[in-house]
């Protein structure tokens, strides 16, 4: 190659590389200026139940450690322009950590629940205080479900008809897990990688 089409080539790569520089802080520049976030909000999950909407949040900033007592908040929306009472069940279940590779079926143990009635106003917004009566044992995957459940006055009128069952019975996936509000882990980072560790074939 000569020196004339050497520096043909030069200019031409030098001025590609200028504009792919002012293109991306162009639109650095710009995303900063809009302000857009980088991900999109995820909304919790939430249990309707009456026309009272529910959502699970933890009563204390931080992380839930070994050994603590968690407690959870419970905000209960009532859309209807009419008293409504509606009675939930917050439950708490623990399973150990195990690898995606694994065949064994994992059972989840439960640790805590608690039923309570809400009782809500006319459109009113109420936040309900739980504390789990049972300290977090170590090295644990915790999910926290809400499930709606008849008041025993419901239960025995459908008794009484001879069904033995509510009128209106909640689906089978939501009769016997609810809905997963909450989760959280009391498992050291270094166990949880090693559970997903792959392992390796003997040479």
């Amino acid at each position: 190659m000569n020196t004339k089409n050497f520096v043909t080539v030069a200019t031409v790569a030098l001025g590609t590389a200028t504009l792919t520089v002012t293109i991306f802080l162009g639109a650095t520049i710009e995303a900063e200026n809009d302000a857009l976030p980088l991900a999109p909000t995820i909304a919790r999950p939430e249990l309707v139940a009456s026309g009272v909407k529910m959502t699970l949040a933890r009563s204390t900033e931080g992380e839930f450690r070994a050994g603590a007592t968690p407690a959870f908040d419970l905000q209960a929306v009532n859309t209807r322009a009419e008293r409504t009472e509606v009675r939930v069940r917050i439950a708490m279940t623990a399973v150990a950590p195990s690898s995606p590779l694994s065949r064994m079926v994992v059972i989840p143990m439960e640790l805590w629940r608690e039923e309570r009635a809400l009782v809500l106003g006319p459109n009113e917004t109420k936040t309900f205080f739980f504390n789990a009566t049972t300290n977090l044992p170590a090295n644990k995957v915790f999910s926290v479900t809400m499930l709606a459940v008849d008041s025993p006055a419901t239960a025995t009128d459908s008794a009484n008809k001879g069904t033995g069952l509510a009128l209106n019975p909640p689906p089978l996936f939501l009769s016997r897990m609810g809905i997963e509000g909450l989760t959280f882990s009391t498992v050291p980072p270094v166990v949880a990688l090693a559970s997903l560790a792959v392992p390796r074939s003997a040479e």
